[in-house]
């Protein structure tokens, strides 16, 4: 049996959706504002969307997805108690 893959989108609740995706180290950096610290992972709230690098093994792709999803479920619950509607 293979290794279980991360899913494409995780639906949170509240009507909010989160895509994940797989990328290069490079777009990685892109999103990040080419900064120079070396990323794994990264939540982005503006798309919604978490990005975990593709060249992880499983057991990595899985600890950073679990890291940047708790950034999703803490800044969209600290929005959604806010009464912003985003």
């Amino acid at each position: 049996m293979g290794a279980v893959r991360l899913p494409r989108r995780v639906h949170l609740g509240n009507g909010h959706v989160v895509t994940v995706t797989l990328v290069s180290r490079q777009t990685l950096k892109d999103l990040n504002g080419d900064e120079d610290e070396p990323l794994e992972g990264l939540w982005d709230s503006d798309t919604r969307a978490i990005y975990v690098l593709r060249s992880l093994g499983s057991a990595d792709r899985w600890r950073v997805y679990w890291h940047e999803l708790l950034h999703a479920v803490n800044d969209l619950a600290a929005h959604d108690s806010s009464g912003l509607n985003l």
